[in-house]
């Protein structure tokens, strides 16, 4: 793990505007070996029910190397200290971090059906975790609290449940890591309540490469995210500027 950070996290707002996730895709896409990238950015804020919230809007780089913006947002919200979160779900606030929590306490985000993820198609029962253990991990001069988190093994009739792993993360048995601050740093994204936060089903965000905002840099990944996002952007550029080459015109 490494950080350019020089402030203490514990003390870190959540999602001031111009705070930006980069997430890849390591599977690759269009028979490319190399990641597809998406960004998750607080451009603004608003108020809601009296509260100060922020909104977090999805991005993805396509092909061309512009951005595409997503179709749906996230509204979060904090108290004071930055310890409990809040998203905007079914028309009211939902905790969705608490990083006051202890372990072996539950955090119920919703405990309805609600339309999460996969563009709305996909109904979720419920968004029910579990805090398993805390650590302190060192950034440098900073300090980022982590909470490692699970589903609750739910009985099968409330399947699919919504948290912060997904299939592959309980299959290698990878807890889901939430980071204060920054948020989940596992497959899915940091939130993925609401429906068209991504996507498509089959192309989705994987780990969180690095966050970045004023005051803060962390980077999870082996590849700083402006070096990910060139890389990207130049290849199809490369590809684009063959693919022209290769063209033959007939004369005139």
């Amino acid at each position: 793990l490494i950080s350019l950070g020089i402030s203490t996290a514990y003390s870190q707002q959540f999602a001031p505007v111009g705070s930006t996730w980069t997430y890849q895709d390591i599977s690759g896409t269009s028979g490319l070996n190399f990641p597809k990238v998406f960004q998750f950015r607080t451009e603004k804020d608003t108020i809601i029910d009296d509260r100060y919230c922020t909104i977090i809007t999805p991005y993805q780089l396509l092909e061309d190397g512009t951005w595409q913006l997503g179709d749906k947002s996230e509204i979060v919200s904090s108290n004071e200290t930055g310890d409990t979160i809040y998203v905007y779900l079914q028309d009211s606030f939902h905790i969705i971090y608490d990083f006051t929590a202890e372990v072996g306490d539950t955090i119920v985000v919703t405990d309805k059906e609600f339309n999460g993820f996969f563009g709305g198609t996909l109904s979720q029962r419920r968004f029910v975790y579990q805090i398993d253990s805390i650590s302190s991990v060192p950034f440098e001069s900073d300090t980022l609290l982590m909470q490692y988190v699970s589903y609750l093994s739910p009985p099968i009739d409330t399947v699919p449940e919504w948290g912060f792993e997904d299939i592959t993360d309980m299959i290698t048995n990878t807890p889901g890591r939430i980071v204060r601050g920054i948020g989940s740093l596992n497959r899915f994204m940091m939130l993925g309540t609401s429906s068209d936060f991504t996507f498509l089903i089959t192309i989705t965000p994987d780990y969180l490469n690095c966050y970045e905002d004023e005051d803060n840099y962390y980077q999870f990944g082996s590849i700083d995210c402006d070096s990910l996002i060139s890389f990207y952007s130049s290849v199809h550029t490369a590809i684009a500027d063959q693919e022209d080459q290769g063209k033959v015109y007939p004369n005139p």
